[in-house]
């Protein structure tokens, strides 16, 4: 399961993810991501509470690492997986 919180500022939108992050999935994410570019404003992605990524799920946030989506905080196991460096 994989639960979307998204949560606006005046400058950023937060994309939190909880759980698993698995391809059945990935179309809310999608979507999510879609609402919050809209927006205008910075997009961030909270991966602190996902607890797997399975290879679906991998490109797709890699994707959206390379189109200027931010991470800000991830498990030592998802950064190795999406091959991030943590603060």
């Amino acid at each position: 399961m994989l639960k979307i919180t998204a949560n606006s500022t005046t400058t950023c939108v937060t994309l939190k993810l909880e759980g698993k992050l698995l391809e059945p999935w990935l179309g809310d994410l999608r979507e999510a991501h879609e609402r919050a570019q809209a927006i205008g404003q910075a997009l961030l992605l909270d991966l602190a509470d996902v607890s797997f990524i399975d290879a679906a799920g991998e490109r797709a946030v890699s994707a959206m690492l390379r189109d200027g989506v931010a991470l800000v905080g991830c498990s030592s196991f998802v950064a190795e997986l999406l091959q991030v460096s943590q603060p």
